[in-house]
């Protein structure tokens, strides 16, 4: 643990710098490509984009009718993506604010949203139970992929080059190969409220509300073929695919996302005390952990090396639940962190609070993990 020791040294420990400026609850806070702004979004139907380094607020974008959940930027940093309670998704020109297309299709609302790599193509996830996936270049604002074999909410949804991978309250993290056609189901048996990739696409973190951070193979496993009641092939992997486990955090109740480092050496996820953890990716040991707020840090991220971005929110119990298990909570403010000298950590003060699943199918009611691929 040499070389991971002396990295730990240069984990978060000071708060940096706050940036003020939403009116309500802060959703989501997500850095560009190369890390020089981030954008925020909340409960006042705002985006904010910021210079996390000076601390200037640059540009607000206001178009949204209800609170806006998640929001991403193109690689070339031109165009922005948002989505949120009013069932839409928001396809922003960057420089004039102006809202080039709205999106339509969802029946509820949307938790998370992706540019692919190329930045034609626009995937969402939301409460309804479905991921659907938009052209950008089309002037159609009906989706043109609609994935509905999700069994509950799904919260979180991150893209490859030829995958589309989400993770559901369901308790599953399931991958569609877009070139074969093909779908593969993780069955982690605990509700999945973030899904994130390690720096070569190879391993999947997810986060479960089990107080358990979970380390996948994405291509390791032992095979064997079934079938199942329609009779079409289905294969199980049931080893291989589960590498390492991270606990010592609590996560039960609350939304909490979790992270890779950039250079892959750490793992990092919020807990419902206030805690930020990093564990060292092999042998699993808590390495470093810092009191971000009084209440639960939720969206670790780190888009550049030396950076992570966290959502912190404290728990109101006067807030009701949303219709599909999400709560929002109250007041909003963004701090940032720094690894020694430099700035590191983003944090906001807000939370959602994921219920328990509904009853799922006989199908996903096993033990422990088990892969299943079906093809077509």
């Amino acid at each position: 643990m040499s070389s991971s020791g002396t990295t730990a040294q240069h984990l978060p420990r000071t708060e940096a710098r706050s940036l003020s400026g939403h009116e309500g609850a802060v959703l989501a806070v997500r850095f560009n490509r190369d890390g020089n702004y981030c954008l925020s979004c909340g409960k006042d139907r705002t985006l904010r984009l910021w210079n996390p380094h000076t601390g200037a607020h640059v540009k607000t974008y206001k178009s949204h009718a209800r609170e806006v959940r998640d929001v991403h930027s193109s690689s070339d940093n031109a165009k922005l993506v948002s989505c949120g309670a009013d069932r839409q998704i928001f396809y922003w020109d960057v420089a004039s604010g102006r809202v080039i297309r709205k999106f339509r299709g969802h029946n509820s609302e949307v938790n998370s949203v992706k540019f692919n790599e190329y930045n034609a193509v626009v995937v969402s996830a939301g409460y309804d139970r479905t991921v659907r996936a938009f052209d950008c270049r089309s002037q159609s604002s009906d989706p043109i992929q609609t994935i509905d074999t999700f069994q509950d909410s799904v919260m979180s949804v991150n893209l490859t080059k030829t995958e589309i991978i989400a993770g559901s309250v369901d308790g599953t993290v399931r991958t569609f190969d877009i070139r074969m056609g093909r779908e593969t189901v993780d069955n982690l048996g605990h509700p999945v409220n973030c899904i994130s990739l390690s720096n070569d696409n190879n391993c999947l973190l997810a986060n479960c509300l089990d107080s358990t951070v979970r380390l996948l193979d994405k291509l390791r496993g032992v095979t064997r073929k079934i079938f199942n009641l329609s009779m079409s092939a289905v294969f199980i992997r049931s080893s291989g695919e589960l590498l390492q486990e991270y606990k010592g955090h609590a996560c039960k109740s609350f939304k909490m996302d979790c992270c890779l480092t950039n250079d892959d050496a750490f793992v990092v996820g919020g807990s419902e005390d206030g805690y930020v953890f990093f564990w060292e990716l092999v042998d699993a040991p808590v390495v470093a952990r810092f009191r971000a707020h009084s209440s639960v840090p939720c969206t670790p991220r780190v888009p550049v090396p030396g950076h992570v971005v966290t959502l912190v929110g404290p728990p109101d119990p006067a807030d009701r639940p949303h219709e599909y298990g999400a709560r929002e909570m109250p007041n909003a403010k963004l701090r940032l962190r720094q690894y020694g000298q430099r700035p590191a950590a983003l944090y906001c003060r807000k939370a959602r609070k994921v219920l328990a699943p509904r009853p799922r199918p006989f199908g996903l009611r096993t033990r422990g993990l088990h892969r299943m691929t079906v093809n077509p």
